[in-house]
């Protein structure tokens, strides 16, 4: 069985199509955290049918996500419900900074670094680690030491904290003063090319979403802010904030953030009012 800690709360391919955990994620990212943290079970659905999802498959991956940690139960009042686990609200703290408010580009030449040695013997314990970091933004420098801008040096280590694997790695902050350009460390660590093509492919969705105009239609609003959060979200994770001078020119990260903050700003007001009539008085303060 799964468990909380071998799974990411934020990150997909940026590839494959949303399933139900991914707009259920968006919903509560969203709008539910807002309102206490709690939805119930029928207003989820009735909103995740918007999103095209069906209602088997919507209390399917709700059934999945209560077996992993990541919601339980929770009944009020008549309704049935669901809330967000302790350890999946730490993931949103962290993971809704990274995507609403963050800078994406650092402003300076400080380095979060995070080694680890495992035994050959644990393959698995590694490939945890690794695959945690990257999950983080780390880029890879060889096998046992990632590098990623010291931004999000704090928040590596309460994500190695809540996957249990902080005892494994070391984590601190330096400047680099080798010989070797910057520029062809950076081209080392991260696959630059995957990175372009994923912020062009969302700012691809993000003009497309752009052309049809902004709607006052609560429904239409709804479906179109989620559609622009999820296919943003996983591009924070990917570029973690690299600086600027060690890119390549024409670098979209700055016009990306802001083609997804103007959508956002449009749709939001709409898309919410949409959202609080949904779920009408089961959701605490539900006033606009």
């Amino acid at each position: 069985m799964a468990t909380l800690s071998e799974a990411s709360a934020f990150r997909r391919s940026a590839r494959r199509p949303p399933g139900p955990r991914d707009w259920i994620l968006d919903v509560y990212g969203s709008f539910v955290r807002d309102f206490g943290g709690w939805i119930a079970v029928a207003d989820l659905l009735e909103l995740l049918g918007s999103l095209g999802v069906g209602s088997a498959s919507g209390r399917a991956s709700v059934s999945r996500m209560k077996r992993r940690g990541e919601l339980r139960a929770e009944t009020r009042g008549t309704a049935c419900g669901y809330s967000l686990a302790p350890e999946t609200e730490r993931w949103f703290v962290d993971g809704t900074e990274r995507i609403m408010g963050r800078t994406l580009q650092s402003d300076d030449d400080m380095w979060a670094i995070a080694s680890f040695s495992v035994p050959e013997e644990d393959r698995e314990l590694r490939y945890k680690i690794r695959s945690r970091l990257v999950d983080l933004g780390y880029g890879q420098l060889n096998g046992g030491l990632m590098i990623a801008p010291s931004a999000i040096a704090d928040e590596t280590v309460r994500a190695l904290e809540l996957a249990w694997l902080v005892e494994y790695v070391d984590v601190w902050v330096s400047r680099y003063l080798g010989s070797r350009p910057l520029t062809e460390v950076v081209e080392h660590a991260w696959d630059l090319s995957a990175i372009d093509a994923a912020y062009r492919e969302y700012l691809t969705v993000a003009r497309g979403l752009e052309a049809r105009g902004y709607t006052r239609d609560g429904e239409e609003a709804f479906v179109r802010y989620l559609v622009n959060m999820n296919s943003w979200r996983e591009l924070p994770f990917m570029d973690p904030g690299i600086p600027a001078v060690h890119l390549p020119d024409n670098w979209l990260a700055t016009q990306a953030r802001s083609q997804f903050s103007e959508l956002s700003s449009a749709l939001g007001p709409a898309a919410l009012r949409h959202f609080v009539e949904i779920t009408g008085p089961r959701v605490s303060g539900s006033t606009v």
